[in-house]
């Protein structure tokens, strides 16, 4: 994305803040839309140069395809053990993930369809997070559980306010490798 925004005329500093709006919030921005799946890629992209030009900035860039996504995309063999092993354990597993429709490939990388209880995609519900309506859904469609019977891994520190303030138990992921080995001890795998 760096090389986008600089061909666009714009640092990482200027880009990200207008990319993605208010972080801590599910709320009318254009991203956050577009993660919701009510606009496509163009749309979000024109609403955001407009944005860009609205501040002074000279624009902004397109937003990466699917294929450039999926070049940077590597699954972590530890994580993805971990979610095995939680699975194997006998306990139910979901993915809630703020995606972009046209980037929904990521589920083939990591055999999602089988390897977890159930995929929740924001572009495909309707629902991002930290709106508490997505990890209500992600319950509900484990059976029904209750928050405080949850754990929820998230590498966006934003992402956990809202869980945290349901009851579910919480983890930001900074490293997943480590991120996965605490998992099997919280889990008592």
């Amino acid at each position: 994305m760096a090389e986008k925004a600089a061909g666009a005329g714009l640092t990482m500093e200027q880009f990200m803040p207008l990319a993605l709006g208010p972080t801590h919030e599910d709320g009318d921005y254009p991203f956050h839309r577009l993660e919701r799946g009510e606009i496509s890629m163009a749309e979000c992209r024109e609403l955001l140069d407009k944005k860009a030009r609205d501040q002074g900035l000279p624009g902004f860039p397109s937003l990466p395809t699917w294929e450039e996504v999926a070049e940077l995309l590597v699954p972590v063999p530890e994580m993805l053990a971990a979610a095995d092993a939680v699975r194997r354990a006998g306990l139910r597993t979901a993915v809630v993930s703020n995606n972009i429709r046209e980037w929904s490939g990521w589920q083939l990388l990591v055999d999602a369809e089988n390897r977890f209880d159930t995929v929740i995609d924001s572009s495909a519900v309707g629902l991002r997070k930290p709106d508490p309506a997505i990890y209500e859904l992600a319950l509900e469609r484990l059976g029904g559980i209750s928050p405080d019977r949850g754990v929820f891994l998230d590498d966006f520190e934003w992402n956990l306010g809202s869980a945290t303030a349901m009851g579910l138990h919480t983890q930001h992921i900074t490293d997943p490798v480590a991120g996965a080995a605490d998992l099997v001890t919280l889990l008592e795998l």
